[in-house]
């Protein structure tokens, strides 16, 4: 019997908590890994769209970074905190072009070595993909966990749709507009018991 595929809304379901997000990143190998998966944690970035930025691509003074080909070649600005401003600005403190995050080789980064960054930090810190039909960590993953903690903490659906880049609302609606399981498990709990 074929197993049915999980929809776009059932994979967004699946989220790291806050605590699996900070120790992902504290047990990332290097400077480089720790800032590229707080990146894609803090701001819900694909990774192609990560390794596809440049220097001069981060605006940290304006507290955002420019995604100048995101899906669709599509160009879009996305807000980064602070805090994740100032380290990304002190990690380039003396490149005035080139990419942000470089290779050993000091070339761009390819997607693969995105996707082993996460799964050696994830293998570290042991934590296990929530979504029982994936075995790794990856950065769809974080992307995911990003949309629905910024909703969790108050954002606004609308917004979102315009920080991942979606081309209408109706996709980011289709895959965070309706509560995780989690949430209906909490919500459930909270009026109950």
């Amino acid at each position: 019997m074929k197993k049915r595929k999980k929809s776009q809304n059932e994979a967004g379901q699946f989220t790291l908590t806050d605590e699996e997000v900070a120790k992902l990143i504290d047990c990332a190998s290097t400077n480089r890994n720790r800032l590229i998966v707080k990146t894609l944690v803090k701001t819900g970035l694909r990774r192609a769209e990560l390794c596809g930025l440049d220097t001069q691509d981060l605006q940290p003074d304006r507290g955002r970074i420019i995604v100048r080909h995101g899906k669709g070649d599509k160009r879009r600005f996305v807000p980064i905190p602070d805090s994740l401003a100032a380290e990304l600005r002190a990690f380039v403190e003396r490149r005035v072009n080139g990419p942000l995050f470089r290779s050993q080789r000091e070339g761009r980064l390819v997607p693969r070595t995105i996707n082993h960054i996460i799964k050696a930090a994830a293998d570290i810190a042991k934590i296990t993909n929530p979504n029982p039909d994936r075995k790794q960590i990856g950065p769809h993953l974080l992307r995911h966990t990003f949309s629905r903690h910024y909703l969790r903490d108050g954002g606004r659906l609308h917004i979102l749709s315009q920080i991942l880049g979606h081309a209408n609302i109706a996709i980011t609606h289709a895959v965070y507009g309706t509560a995780s399981e989690d949430e209906i498990q909490e919500e459930y709990r909270k009026v109950v018991e």
